[in-house]
This record gives C-alpha cells, structure tokens and sequence, in this order.
C-alpha cells in the first residue's frame, strides 16, 4: 500500500505508475492521469495563443508554409475541398437567394481591391460544426478579413 500524496487515499502499489529510476511514483495512477489531462488542455490553449501570436509577427511566412503543405499534399486538399463543396450543396436551402448570396461573394472581391486586404465570405454558423451545422443562405453569411476568419476556425461569431 502506498498513500497518493495528491488525494492522501491510501492505494494498492499496483494503482501507482512505476518512477523511472525505479520504485514506485508518488501520486496515484488517476490523479496523475488527471493532472496530465489538465496540463495538455492548458498546453493546447498555450500553443493556440502562440501560434496566433507567430502568424500576426510572421505573415508571410505562414502564407509560404501553407502553399508548401497544400503542394505536399494534393490528395488531402481535395478531399478537404470536395467535403466542403458536398456540404455547402447539401446546406443551401431551396428558399436561398442565389443572387443575394452571389452579391456577397462580389462585394468580398470589391472590398479586397477597396483596402488590399483579402476579404473572405464567412458562415456565421458553420456548415460543418461539431456542435450544430448552419445553412448556406444569405442570412448565415457575413464578410471578414482573412486573417480574421482564418483565426477563427470553425466556431461561431
């Protein structure tokens, strides 16, 4: 028996990782577990900040090591575009205004000659969210910057 010295339970040695210079590890198998879930989550949040933070220092860096990916891998980035392609269909509602849609598409391009920056159109809801999927109609639609919508990824707002 050995006590955790995380949750102080007194715990069978075989509930305990094995330390690597040999012996058995101070804190038990699930409040280890839990502090390595906890860590990674922090970390994930930690690597999102610094890779937003890099991609504003470091355009077009980025801008290179995404056209080199996309070069690097064809296969992957048509099967991403055809997915997307399939679900746009399948979300445009019969009551859609394709005209209406198509001006946002045209004024994204007029915006981008307007400031020199480019200007995606973007699904407030997206069409492929975990949580919920939105619609490709005029009222899902809005436009941003791309770096905007890139930093966005698939979330709302």
């Amino acid at each position: 028996m050995k006590v955790c010295t995380k949750c102080s339970v007194n715990k069978p040695i075989d509930m305990c990782h094995k330390a690597s210079g040999g012996g058995i590890q101070s804190s038990c198998k699930v409040c280890r577990n839990e502090h390595n879930r906890l860590y990674a989550a922090g970390r994930r949040e930690l690597e999102k900040e610094r890779a937003k933070i890099y991609n504003m220092l470091f355009p077009e860096k980025r801008a290179f090591m995404n056209r080199r990916w996309k070069q690097n891998n064809k296969g992957k980035v048509n099967a991403m575009t055809r997915k997307r392609q399939a679900s746009q269909i399948q979300r445009t509602p019969a009551w859609a205004d394709d005209k209406y849609i198509e001006l946002f598409y045209t004024g994204a391009k007029i915006e981008e000659e307007r400031t020199g920056r480019k200007v995606h159109v973007d699904h407030i809801v997206p069409l492929q969210g975990k949580m919920v999927c939105g619609l490709h109609c005029e009222d899902n639609l809005q436009l941003l910057f791309a770096e905007d919508n890139c930093s966005k990824g698939n979330a709302f707002g």
